[in-house]
């Protein structure tokens, strides 16, 4: 934030001006997001019903169902891939702000896939949060070293899922 006698400012991680109020606490500028097109208000108000767009990729129905739900209570678009091919395709055309990868893809292993998308523009700067049946100490740290967002386990509670997304959400928008 930026202060000074007659405007206060809020600003992105990268100082981009999201928005501005007068001295009298109205709301003066407004401005969009350079990265998603969406504009971004300070914590607790929506400018719009509809959030962030995330992508998750994976043949688990049981957990597709729980990012899907996770996802519409929180007001985000989802798009689904069931494999790393479907997944790259959509990363390419929606430009998603999040992606929920599962460890194990039917057609390549998660974690090659995140290495893959690593090395594009659109998926340089993705938050990716892997999400695996069980955890493995070396594929914890190969995630993070990665790039990896976070680590979750398919099993784990709806709210923690929930507050996990919009944690890394938060982190990078």
């Amino acid at each position: 934030m930026k202060f000074n006698f007659n405007t206060l400012e809020i600003t992105n991680w990268n100082n981009y001006p999201i928005r501005t109020w007068d001295a009298a606490g109205n709301a003066t500028k407004e401005t969009e997001n350079t990265h998603s097109g969406r504009t971004h208000l300070p914590a607790g108000e929506v400018s719009s019903p509809v959030g962030h767009r995330l992508l998750t990729i994976g043949d688990d129905s049981k957990f597709q169902e729980a990012v899907s739900n996770c996802a519409s209570q929180a007001g985000h678009i989802l798009e689904t891939a069931q494999n790393g091919t479907q997944g790259m395709r959509i990363l390419q055309e929606k430009n998603p702000d999040l992606a929920i990868l599962d460890s194990r893809l039917p057609d390549m292993e998660g974690l090659a896939w995140l290495r893959m998308i690593r090395q594009t523009e659109s998926g340089l700067r993705l938050p990716v949060i892997v999400a695996s049946a069980k955890r493995v100490d070396a594929e914890v740290a190969e995630a993070f070293d990665l790039g990896a967002e976070d680590y979750v386990l398919k099993t784990c509670d709806p709210m923690e899922l929930s507050a996990r997304i919009r944690a890394a959400l938060r982190r990078r928008y």
